[in-house]
Parts: C-alpha cells; structure tokens; sequence
C-alpha cells in the first residue's frame, strides 16, 4: 500500500494497492474502505477462487493494482495507520525499498520459518 496525495483543493488521498493473488486460480474481487476510527483506516482487500475444485489453474501467483479513494479529510503532519483486513499479504513501497508488513499464516509459511531457522542455527553455532 502507498499513500499518494492527488493535486486538488482540498487534496485528496489514494492508497494505491497492490495485491497479491495467492494462485493462478483467484481473481482480485474488491478493495474498500472498511471503516475508520481517529487515524486508523481499515482496507479490506478480497479474491475470490472457482467454486469448482477441479478447474486448472494457470498460474503459480499473480497480483492486482487498484486505487482506493481515501477521501479529502486528513491532516499534515499526522501519523495514520492503515490496517490490512483480507487474504492477501500488505507490502510496503516506500523509497524504492518493498517488504512485507504482513505474515501468511500457512503451511508454507511455516515450512519457510523453519527453514531459516535451522539456517541461522547452523550459522550461530
């Protein structure tokens, strides 16, 4: 997610999305504004996957971009956080450096976890 302010009086705020798709079978379905509470802007991202369990897939990941109106009413120099609700993974872009924010909680993710765990341990001792 990447804030960027439109050029309008008042300015106006986008959050531009970029949403991983977690097989070749799901499809980017919406991103909308959840709620906000103070300065905490929910998102909720979704795909949706064919109902049919045996269709094909054709892919092994893929993304979507999309941008989200956030409205005219923040303040300069205040601090928001934008909370991630969804089955796709928050990234952040910022400054040209891109890294997640968020964790899958998966078999995969485990696996993975484990994996440079026994790295580091072999590295350390």
């Amino acid at each position: 997610v990447e804030i960027l302010v439109r050029e309008s009086n008042p300015p106006g705020y986008t959050a531009q999305i970029i949403s991983g798709l977690p097989s070749g079978c799901a499809r980017f379905h919406s991103a909308e504004v959840t709620g906000r509470t103070g300065n905490t802007i929910a998102i909720a991202v979704k795909n949706t996957i064919p109902a049919d369990p045996n269709t094909i897939c054709t892919a092994i990941y893929g993304y979507h971009e999309t941008n989200l109106d956030l409205g005219t009413d923040f303040v300069r120099g205040q601090t928001y956080t934008v909370a991630h609700i969804g089955d796709s993974r928050l990234y952040l872009l910022r400054g040209g450096e891109f890294g997640p924010i968020t964790r899958d909680h998966s078999l995969l993710q485990e696996q993975l976890d484990k994996a440079k765990t026994l790295v580091l341990d072999r590295v350390s001792t």
